[in-house]
């Protein structure tokens, strides 16, 4: 009997010992569960995240304190997926999901939320659902962060966008700027009118550009002549200075400069000079013509005074009267200006010992 007693007895110790193990164990898992709440609290704090979490069991529901402002939901508020709803700007409507039918897995919205002072807060919400191996409800958890102030800075910054873009588009010149991997990050409507084909579009690299440009310059070129053009022009890309001009099959005159930035950016500004070549060869042809148009009237001149004849047009046209003009053609100065000196071998050449009064002979 005593040896039944003390077997209880070593049971009952036993037990005992195991059961205050338990319990310590427990109380650190739960120490460790509130240091783990409590950090968890202060980090959704700190980055101003809001969380909150279905019960699957239970049907509980708990929304942080920071969830509650970002709904812009009272703290006595009942956390209920009606009052979540009834938060929810009408327009998103697409956007109310209920949680509890949703598959597992995580799911990421956007959607406003419309507080009852007429505020309206751009909500980002990441949401999870876990289910039981039988496909019931296990949990639901989601963070919501409140990104009004990055939707107002994008929103600026389409604006600035669009503005800058509508200036670029307003521009005669052509204009281009591509990123620190040479690909085009804007363009406007004047480079893609001077090199259509070139199909200048974000994201394209300049060597594609640089290709489809060659293709226009050179149609009937062949691979040593597009090669050439390729390699001076990709010259010129790594050490841009100066000027570069294009002349296109269609005969047009496009004058390229490039600037690099400071953070590796390069613009390129393209300019149409064909019709400013045009007229500079006009011009040059026209002083060409004049100039000698000038000499051969002074040639002629002097040859019909010194023979008496002068047509009455020019005369009144120069307002000179015919003694005027003899004795302007006889001065050493108007020789030497109309009739420059000519080789002693031709029988025309002015001698040059002869008097100055002989050109009015």
């Amino acid at each position: 009997g005593y040896r039944g007693a003390d077997r209880d007895e070593t049971r009952r110790v036993i037990a005992e010992r195991e059961l205050r193990a338990a319990d310590a164990t427990k109380s650190r898992l739960l120490d460790a569960l509130d240091r783990a709440r409590i950090s968890l609290e202060l980090a959704v704090d700190t980055s101003q995240m809001g969380w909150w979490e279905i019960d699957g069991r239970t049907g509980e529901q708990y929304w942080s304190p920071r969830a509650r402002q970002i709904w812009g939901q009272a703290r006595d508020t009942q956390p209920t997926y009606e009052n979540f709803l009834g938060a929810m700007h009408p327009d998103d409507a697409r956007e109310r999901l209920d949680a509890l039918a949703l598959p597992q897995g995580i799911l990421i919205r956007n959607y406003r939320v419309l507080h009852k002072d007429g505020d309206i807060r751009h909500v980002r919400e990441h949401t999870r659902v876990d289910r039981n191996p039988d496909g019931s409800l296990l949990r639901v958890t989601g963070s919501i962060l409140d990104v009004t102030d990055i939707q107002d800075l994008r929103a600026s910054a389409e604006q600035a966008k669009a503005t800058l873009d509508s200036a670029l588009n307003s521009m005669q010149d052509g204009f281009a700027v591509y990123d620190a991997e040479d690909r085009v990050v804007s363009v406007n409507d004047a480079f893609r009118r001077m090199l259509p084909d070139a199909a200048a579009e974000p994201g394209t690299t300049f060597e594609t550009l640089l290709r489809a440009t060659i293709d226009r310059v050179l149609p009937d070129g062949t691979e040593e002549e597009r090669e050439r053009l390729y390699r001076r022009r990709m010259a010129y890309r790594r050490d841009p200075h100066g000027k570069f001009e294009l002349v296109l099959a269609n005969g047009r005159i496009i004058e390229i400069s490039e600037t690099r930035t400071q953070s590796g950016f390069t613009t390129n500004l393209l300019r149409d000079v064909t019709d400013e070549r045009q007229a500079a060869a006009e011009l040059a042809r026209a002083k060409a013509t004049a100039s000698v148009t000038a000499w051969v009237i002074s040639w002629s001149s002097v040859s019909r005074v010194s023979s008496g004849i002068w047509p009455f047009s020019t005369m009144k046209v120069c307002n000179l009267s015919r003694g005027s003009l003899r004795r302007a053609a006889a001065s050493s100065s108007a020789r030497r200006y109309c009739c420059p000196p000519r080789k002693a071998s031709s029988p025309s050449a002015w001698p040059r010992s002869a008097p100055a009064t002989s050109l009015a002979a």
